[in-house]
């Protein structure tokens, strides 16, 4: 019998493209786990979900306390998944997935990423290679594991719901590669630091354009095409 494992968290550009394939995953009558972290917001939207959820205690890897940190979460994910027995796991990327996907490839279960940023997150860089598959949003997304780790950003999350958005990129952290495939889509506007009254100014005037907000909103849309829960289910051969 299948039992698949979703690992996720952190952010809603994370935790709502997980939820939108689990109840994919749900409406075949497969039993679904989902790991997180106990301190952030997937501790309270999955469950309200109404899917089995497991927090662990995981911070971001910066200190020694956070390293340490990380190897009790992966350990006890390991007792976990051995009493779980799940089937598949699918992780969706940054720090709150490495528990999962180290006791993953030490039980030998089948593992697939899916990445929603245009460049591919850290976690996901040094789990890429064992995966059974990696869902991407965007097709040169794996260009980037050639690349240094440029950071996330909220650009995922924008897609995930589809919302119009007037940025101001860091580009010194990459973030201005992540919004520069919205604007290429028509789907937002770029503004810099130097012209953050501008930016404001725009914001303003769009917010009172029913028609340009639809406009927008359908542009963003576009980019989620590649990249359903339909068909990384299919894909995962649930």
């Amino acid at each position: 019998m299948e039992k698949v494992v979703f690992t996720t968290g952190g952010t809603g550009g994370h935790i709502y493209p997980a939820l939108s394939i689990a109840k994919k995953v749900r409406e075949k009558g497969i039993d679904t786990l989902f790991i997180g972290t106990k301190h952030r917001m997937e501790k309270d939207i999955v469950p309200k979900e109404n899917f089995r959820f497991v927090g662990l205690d995981v911070l971001p890897l910066r200190s020694i306390k956070s390293v340490f940190k990380m190897m009790k979460a992966t350990m006890d994910t390991i007792k976990l998944l051995k009493k779980e027995k799940p089937t598949k796991i699918i992780a969706f990327g940054n720090y709150i997935t490495i528990p999962a996907l180290v006791a993953a490839n030490v039980l030998r279960i089948p593992y697939y990423l899916q990445e929603q940023n245009h460049t591919m997150g850290q976690a996901n860089k040094w789990f890429y290679k064992g995966a059974k598959k990696v869902f991407v949003a965007f097709e040169n997304t794996l260009e980037s594991v050639k690349e240094k780790y440029k950071g996330a950003s909220t650009i995922s999350e924008l897609i995930q719901l589809e919302k119009p958005s007037v940025l101001i990129p860091y580009d010194f952290v990459g973030q201005k590669e992540n919004a520069d495939v919205l604007e290429y889509v028509n789907g937002a506007k770029i503004f810099t630091n130097e012209t953050a009254e501008e930016a404001i100014d725009e914001a303003l005037s769009i917010v009172g354009q029913a028609s340009m907000l639809e406009f927008m909103s359908e542009n963003v849309r576009t980019l989620k095409k590649g990249n359903s829960a339909e068909i990384i289910v299919n894909e995962m051969g649930l």
